[in-house]
């Protein structure tokens, strides 16, 4: 059985985590395939006025592989959906949290 639903469903997980990034420097949503992890990530993204680093796009992904520091070193927060594609982000997120470990700099997916 398939129920459908009328509109959006409303994330109870958003004012968690944003309560969380001004407590932490990083955070990891995680979860099963398809439970809403990257919608959550746009909802950040959109409350922050920020873009989303969309790692599944091939021509974001070559971009980012080519030079990672310069996405990690953007205002944030940096919000890197997929950030497995390119695994060498987290070395220059790393990098960037060793200069300014402020909460809120990064959300990744």
């Amino acid at each position: 059985m398939t129920i459908k639903l009328a509109g959006p469903v409303k994330r109870a997980l958003l004012p968690v985590i944003l309560g969380r990034m001004r407590d932490e420097p990083v955070i990891a949503l995680a979860g099963a395939r398809a439970v809403g992890k990257s919608t959550l990530l746009r909802a950040i993204a959109a409350r922050h006025d920020v873009p989303v680093i969309d790692l599944d796009d091939a021509e974001t992904r070559a971009s980012v592989a080519a030079d990672p520091a310069v996405f990690a070193s953007a205002p944030g927060p940096v919000c890197v959906d997929e950030y497995q594609h390119v695994p060498e982000i987290l070395d220059a997120i790393k990098a960037e949290l060793n200069r300014d470990s402020r909460p809120g700099r990064f959300v990744l997916t």
